[in-house]
């Protein structure tokens, strides 16, 4: 991904309705002050249209907070325009400072930057799309971009914003029916028009979330046509999220002399999301029928949106991460991942225990035979350090020992290699939590990820309440028939039975349902010693097996639901895959307090289950 540096170049402006708590004044001596500087990215392909990159006169809009405060509270640097210059630069007229004092700043960006500010007290700003997105401007400007990082210190390395999408976009496939071909049909120019679409929303940044959207307009997309196979592509708009409703016609489509008509099918639209709309023109009735291919894809093919590293630096600081987010995070430079960290469990003849490890990164490949421990948890002797060298094709650890003494500070060398000395030439790095955030329907979930042998799952259960299409489950509180649905006790667990599980639309885009293959492979890895799977004390009768979570995989005693809601705290049961995505093995995982085996059951049909997902 190509990425810009933004250099603020100017004096610390504490203007518009704020003073800074911090303020520096003209007569200050500038040669004390420490320049801010940023370096940026877009996450999601030709987000500006070409090349992913800003072009000549973008401006970007920058907040900057003195924490503990929040943003409807006191800026220190408030809606400062940057514009991006002929020398490829990101410039302001005045050049921006970090306060002085030993300080932790949140930083806020926002594209395209808006004049008007946000008033004192407030944190929403307006946004909104074109409604004729034809030309490039058009177009591009409709786009909606924010990037924040927290817990940022004054330093002269520069601090990396990952700007993300808010909107969503819509990609159109047309075709007629009847014998006329995609060639033919494209000499007629087609013309396509949504009507009653939400152009204007606003945009809390301190919630993070869009307000309720309204102006419904009609809206005319932005692209050429194209032949690919039977249909004509090439159209595309950007949309504020919204429910489209189907009781209306909201579709317009002009070929030649003839007009056609037809509304979409109800969908609600997510945020940062690509959907595509796929309309089929009748010639016989003038009509035309319209769906969306339920293929939810993310602007960028990579999940993460946002690297929230505390700032741009060359040292790798352990006491800077909690793994609570994640037990698994990313490390960056320029963009491109080029390492991974993992708190994990390694167990092999000559090591059991739980250890932080980083692997290199090259072309998006993680090298599982160059493992380096950078810390053997709970343990004070100069045996850190140690080499983790995986098998994939068997799931089995060779651990040799190392002799470091423990430390917090690393580095990453110009081959990606995890050493304890820096140098000035190493790269300058950035780290993010790998986390699967899952968009359906009106929620919003993050789970956070675990790596167990040479398998990622999810390190909670499934809790969404809405299949991956955004069409809601049924919730159920009985299960004594085979009707899908989901069961939800607590505030904390989600049960799904075999027909929600054998829809094919639960997991998410790039995970999958666990087979019996996947499960084996990692109880092998454990040698089925169920404690170390077994998380949360408290969430499981007391008894003569422990409870370690050694693994990080934080099973609980969540129960089931057989025709009502059974053992709480006594046991667990996970559904397995069958031979496809589709069906599910005849027995299903179980976990038992009175147990140290990870055990196979036979289950009903009407059983509502813990889910688990793992990585394809």
């Amino acid at each position: 991904m190509k990425k810009t540096r933004l250099v603020l170049v100017g004096a610390l402006a504490c203007f518009l309705f704020f003073s800074c708590v911090n303020e520096i004044s003209d007569n200050n001596d500038k040669s004390s002050k420490t320049v801010i500087k940023i370096t940026s990215s877009i996450t999601g392909p030709q987000t500006r249209v070409k090349n992913n990159d800003f072009e000549f006169k973008d401006s970007v809009g920058l907040f900057v907070l003195i924490q503990p405060n929040l943003f409807s509270e006191e800026r220190c640097i408030n809606n400062v325009c940057f514009y991006y210059s002929s020398n490829s630069e990101f410039m302001s007229e005045k050049e921006q400072y970090y306060p002085t004092g030993d300080y932790k700043c949140d930083f806020i960006s926002y594209y395209p930057y808006q004049k008007v500010g946000i008033k004192a007290g407030k944190s929403e700003i307006g946004v909104s799309v074109n409604k004729d997105q034809t030309s490039t401007g058009s177009f591009s400007s409709s786009d909606f971009l924010v990037a924040s990082q927290k817990n940022i210190i004054t330093s002269t390395a520069p601090v990396d914003l990952n700007y993300k999408h808010i909107f969503c976009k819509i990609k159109i496939k047309l075709k007629l029916s009847g014998n006329d071909s995609p060639s033919s049909i494209l000499t007629k120019s087609p013309i396509i028009q949504i009507n009653h679409l939400n152009t204007k929303s606003s945009y809390n940044f301190e919630t993070m979330n869009l307000g309720v959207s309204s102006s419904p307009q009609t809206m005319i997309p932005n692209g050429s046509w194209n032949i690919s196979g039977e249909y004509l592509v090439g159209k595309e708009m950007i949309v504020i999220p919204q429910t489209i409703n189907s009781s209306i016609d909201n579709i317009t489509v002009k070929i030649g002399d003839k007009i056609f008509y037809g509304s979409i099918n109800t969908i609600s639209l997510t945020s940062g999301k690509a959907e595509e709309l796929i309309i089929t023109c009748n010639e016989s009735t003038n009509s035309l029928t319209s769906s969306f291919s339920h293929s939810i894809t993310p602007w960028e093919e990579n999940t993460p949106t946002e690297i929230p590293a505390a700032e741009i630096t060359n040292l790798l600081d352990l006491s800077t991460i909690s793994f609570e987010e994640s037990s698994v995070y990313k490390v960056y430079s320029n963009g491109v991942e080029i390492g991974q960290l993992c708190k994990e469990y390694l167990l092999s003849d000559n090591i059991n225990s739980q250890a932080i490890v980083y692997y290199p990164v090259s072309d998006n490949k993680v090298n599982f035979a160059a493992g380096k421990v950078m810390r053997l948890m709970d343990c004070t002797e100069s045996v850190h350090g140690g080499t983790a060298k995986w098998d994939t094709s068997t799931n089995t650890l060779s651990y040799i020992t190392g002799s470091w003494t423990d430390t917090n500070k690393f580095y990453i060398n110009a081959n990606n290699q995890l050493v304890q000395t820096g140098a000035s030439n190493y790269p300058k790095i950035s780290i993010s939590a790998d986390v699967l955030s899952d968009k359906r329907g009106d929620e919003n979930i993050a789970y956070p990820i675990i790596k167990v042998g040479t398998q990622y799952w999810l390190r909670s259960n499934f809790k969404a309440t809405f299949y991956n299409d955004g069409t809601p489950i049924t919730l159920k509180t009985d299960f004594s028939t085979e009707s899908a649905g989901y069961g939800k006790p607590t505030s904390t667990y989600c049960f799904y039975n075999q027909k929600v599980v054998t829809s094919g639309k639960i997991a998410p885009n790039g995970w999958a349902i666990p087979s019996s293959q996947d499960w084996q492979k990692l109880i092998t890895y454990i040698q089925n010693d169920a404690s170390v799977l077994k998380g949360g004390s408290t969430s499981w009768t007391e008894s003569e097996y422990l409870v370690s979570n050694l693994s990080g995989f934080y099973a609980v005693g969540a129960g089931y639901f057989d025709s009502t809601y059974i053992y709480r705290k006594e046991q667990v049961r996970f559904w397995m895959a069958g031979d496809t995505q589709t069906s599910v093995a005849d027995k299903v995982v179980c976990l038992q307090h009175y147990s140290n085996k990870v055990t196979e059951e036979f289950h009903k049909t009407t059983n509502a289950l813990s889910l688990r997902m793992v990585r394809k």
